[in-house]
């Protein structure tokens, strides 16, 4: 329940960023950068992780 949890709370603060990041109504949509991919692949190993050893015991 707590990785549940603690997930959802994850994406609504990294939503909360990415939606304050962008200047008000650009003419072109942003690309997905180089540094969106390396957060969200760490939350993805950091979750992995913290499953893995959540089951362990």
């Amino acid at each position: 329940m707590k990785l549940k949890t603690f997930s959802i709370l994850s994406m609504f603060i990294l939503f909360g960023f990415v939606a304050y990041a962008q200047p008000g109504n650009p003419s072109t949509p942003a690309p997905l950068g180089f540094t969106e991919l390396l957060i969200g692949a760490g939350l993805v190993y950091g979750g992995f992780k913290m499953k893995k050893k959540s089951n362990r015991f």
